[in-house]
């Protein structure tokens, strides 16, 4: 098992729950469970941007990650989550 955590900036009607369930969507068999851990919409952000933090557990099913599998999923969710819903990873 293996827990991941990514940040990005959304615009702000992006809604949580949508990126929750774009998430879960990227590989069922090995997200098993998406929590959102930070929310922030403040005056140290851009304009109409908000940034949200969200922790992702994977679990694979018959084997040990390597740490390229881990990173390639990363990958995906990185630009899966950017091209859905036009945001940005923050670093």
């Amino acid at each position: 098992m293996v827990e991941r955590d990514f940040a990005f900036l959304f615009p702000k009607e992006v809604e949580a729950g949508d990126i929750i369930k774009k998430l879960k969507k990227i590989d069922k068999n090995i997200i098993h469970n998406v929590t959102i851990f930070d929310v922030y919409d403040g005056d140290k952000l851009p304009e109409n941007k908000k940034s949200i933090a969200f922790r992702v557990l994977l679990q694979p099913q018959d084997k040990t990650f390597k740490d390229q599998e881990i990173e390639e999923l990363s990958n995906k969710t990185i630009d899966e989550i950017s091209k859905a819903f036009n945001a940005s990873i923050r670093n």
